[in-house]
């Protein structure tokens, strides 16, 4: 039985979990993972970053009460009642994204790249100042959200995979190694 799960966070990292299809945990052990609320249960409303791009995972893993001595595991979700739903880092199966959503006022506009305007005449590229001039173009954003929304559909459509990965440089990479988890 798979259960629903949903992350807030903002557009452009929404953006970097589906394509990339891995999740980044925090950067200290007790928030190594991903915090998460399971459809139906109520959690502390602080929990949410409020950024405004809710995506939703599908879990088909076992599930289990906040650990005791505090020592999570892989490859399981953590109810952690009414703190958070909480997965682990190095968690690589049970977990799919199924869709996101946002809040008002907040769209896939808020993940487009957005060239940076060149600075000087003779550090940047002919390709650079067009990438630029183009972007200041009528409606240049909008058809690029719409491209980067086809794009994304086009990717949730088969419920891709996520991986839950520590950040590449934290303090807590070293007890994951002595755990033989990395």
């Amino acid at each position: 039985m798979a259960i629903t799960l949903t992350h807030e966070t903002s557009p452009a990292i929404a953006r970097s979990i589906i394509e990339t299809r891995v999740f980044i945990g925090g950067p200290i052990l007790g928030d190594a993972g991903m915090n998460a609320c399971i459809e139906g249960v109520a959690y502390n409303a602080d929990q949410a970053e409020r950024r405004g791009a809710l995506i939703e995972f599908e879990w088909s893993g076992p599930i289990q009460s906040a650990p005791a001595d505090g020592r999570h595991e892989p490859g399981v979700l953590y109810d952690e009642r009414p703190h958070r739903a909480f997965i682990f880092v190095c968690t690589r199966e049970h977990l799919r994204v199924t869709g996101v959503r946002f809040r008002n006022g907040i769209s896939w506009r808020h993940a487009v790249r957005v060239p940076p305007r060149p600075a000087g005449s003779g550090l940047w590229s002919a390709a650079a100042w067009l990438a630029w001039a183009r972007a200041s173009a009528p409606r240049w954003l909008d058809r690029q959200a719409e491209d980067l929304e086809r794009a994304i559909q086009e990717r949730l459509a088969s419920e891709p995979t996520v991986s839950v990965e520590p950040p590449a440089s934290c303090p807590y990479l070293f007890i994951l190694r002595n755990r033989g988890l990395i």
